[in-house]
């Protein structure tokens, strides 16, 4: 008689295939256009505060 040697079969995933994929690639667009919008309020801020404090708009 032959014994059969039980073998384990893989776990059984619950979420889909590609699933950690495309939570990745949400993550890094998410990053992506936080440090873009960041980086417009930058500029903004600097152009706004430099007009502002200039000399030609000193009154003396």
């Amino acid at each position: 008689m032959e014994t059969r040697k039980q073998t384990r079969s893989p776990p059984v995933s619950l979420l889909p295939r590609g699933f950690l994929f495309l939570v990745l690639t949400a993550l890094e667009l998410v990053v992506l256009l936080l440090s873009l919008i960041g980086g417009a309020v930058y500029v903004t801020f600097q152009i706004t505060w430099t007009v502002s404090h200039s000399d030609e708009h000193k009154k003396k």
